[in-house]
């Protein structure tokens, strides 16, 4: 599995005009924190969206009162 990062830059003189895309490829270096959290509780999966290129979207089971 690779990791999935989205980019988003702007130009504040250009009326905050900004981009986002993906990031194909770089050889900028960075350093960065990562939290790792473990959330058992509720069960949370990633289902292939069809009508979204096959983006998995993340759901949720539904609840119980």
């Amino acid at each position: 599995m690779a990791p999935h990062i989205h980019v988003s830059v702007g130009v504040k003189a250009d009326s905050a005009t900004a981009y986002t895309s993906h990031l194909l490829g770089t050889e900028v270096q960075f350093l960065t924190e990562m939290l790792v959290i473990e959330v058992r509780s509720p069960h949370m999966h990633r289902v292939r969206n069809p009508d979204l290129y096959n983006v998995p979207l993340l759901h949720f089971p539904p609840t119980t009162s």
